[in-house]
């Protein structure tokens, strides 16, 4: 008897499937990259490279990873709307010598982005670690810019104070 042939999946079907996030940001549909396209979790990695020997141990290169994604998502935000997020984010009433060097660091990571990474547009949702025998796996989910509604961006999961260990 003759095996029939399998169904041939619509292109847009192969290349983009469809998940919902409702926990990261209401009303987003998400789609696998196309086939060619890096993937994001390569990207971010790419990105904080020249930073690899801040971080000595697996928990230092976490952090690091996660600095680096919210450094990225901000980025991709006006100029004018950065300062406010800036100050809020790593200034408490009284600012400390700590804050600014990680204000700093932050500005070093968006410049970086803009310079290297300028024409990559996908913002990032989240960063997730799968623990292996010697180190991690890195799992990264990222829309397109435009896939987002107008001035919504997704909430992190860790402040920067808490990724900084500020106060």
């Amino acid at each position: 008897m003759p095996r029939s042939k399998p169904k041939k999946r619509s292109k847009a079907r192969k290349t983009s499937q469809r998940v919902r996030t409702d926990e990261l940001c209401a009303d987003v549909v998400l789609l696998r990259p196309p086939e060619g396209m890096e993937k994001m979790s390569q990207v971010l990695i790419d990105f904080v490279e020249p930073y690899d020997d801040l971080a000595e141990t697996i928990e230092e290169q976490k952090m690091l990873l996660e600095i680096g994604a919210q450094a990225w998502n901000l980025a991709l935000l006006p100029r004018e709307k950065r300062e406010s997020i800036f100050k809020a984010a790593t200034h408490s009433t009284t600012p400390h010598e700590e804050a600014k060097e990680a204000e700093l660091f932050v500005k070093e990571l968006v410049h970086r982005k803009e310079r290297y990474f300028g024409d990559c547009m996908r913002l990032i949702l989240s960063v997730d670690f799968t623990p292996r025998r010697r180190g991690f796996d890195i799992h990264v989910l990222s829309t397109p810019l435009h896939a987002l509604p107008e001035g919504r961006l997704p909430k992190p999961r860790t402040s920067w104070r808490n990724l900084f260990g500020l106060r």
